[in-house]
């Protein structure tokens, strides 16, 4: 968290600036944009294979989950426009973070540790919640994207959602730049699921291209890809609907 929140109070670069005015003029919420993106992306990449007489790749559990996001952020409880955009990584999960030694053997004795944080090629101007939301996911995504594998003892020697999202507000409410933890918690039903949809979106992107390849992959990775996809969309719409969402301090703590 401290990371993450040293990441996000950095000045936005001068070419960056430009965006950073234009987002804030617009209208739209910024999960809104990931959708249009992403949905976007996914669309043009299957109408360019099935144009070439390729296979095109489709998961109704990821349209699915693009869907009920859509119909969330229409009701009154959507969460609010950001109060401040900034300079986000993007990508922030497990892959992307450098631990020290030992760090995710899940013994009391070496306690997670992040040293660095890696991989900025998609680092932008935009709203800091994704970023959280991306972080709080590690605890629910399988090796290697998270330590959701784990056994519920060694996933209490991580931070829960509730852990996350307290700790990132209570510093920045110091700077007015967010509301209070509750009604951060609300929010990230609607942030962890953009986040899911952008993973499974991604993964269907790629896979389209990943099979045009000189030497192009297997049915037995599309396959895995597919469910991959398919689980993170699931788990979306579980955090989403409020079934996996932690609401109150981890057993650790109390």
């Amino acid at each position: 968290v401290d990371l993450l929140i040293k990441l996000h109070q950095c000045p936005i670069p001068a070419f960056l600036q430009q965006r950073a005015i234009d987002l804030g003029q617009n209208t739209a919420h910024p999960v809104t944009l990931l959708l249009d993106e992403w949905d976007g992306n996914l669309k043009a990449a299957q109408e360019h294979h099935r144009k070439k007489g390729f296979e095109v790749f489709n998961c109704k559990a990821t349209a699915y989950l693009c869907d009920l996001i859509r119909m969330r952020l229409i009701h009154d409880d959507s969460p609010a426009l950001p109060r401040r955009y900034c300079l986000v990584h993007s990508n922030f999960h497990l892959g992307n973070l450098l631990f020290s030694h030992r760090s995710l053997e899940g013994r009391p004795k070496y306690p997670p540790r992040v040293k660095q944080l890696l991989s900025f090629q998609a680092s932008d101007v935009g709203d800091p919640l994704l970023d959280l939301a991306r972080l709080t996911l590690i605890l629910h995504l399988p090796a290697p994207l998270g330590v959701g594998g784990l056994s519920d003892s060694s996933k209490q020697l991580f931070p829960s959602t509730f852990d996350v999202v307290s700790s990132y507000a209570m510093r920045l409410q110091e700077a007015n730049e967010l509301p209070n933890t509750d009604t951060l918690m609300l929010a990230m039903r609607v942030y962890q699921a953009a986040a899911c949809f952008k993973m499974a979106a991604v993964m269907l992107f790629n896979l389209h291209f990943q099979t045009m390849e000189v030497k192009p992959q297997g049915p037995a990775f599309i396959q895995r890809r597919q469910e991959a996809a398919e689980h993170i969309s699931k788990l979306g719409a579980a955090l989403l609907k409020g079934c996996l969402l932690y609401t109150s301090p981890s057993p650790r703590d109390s």
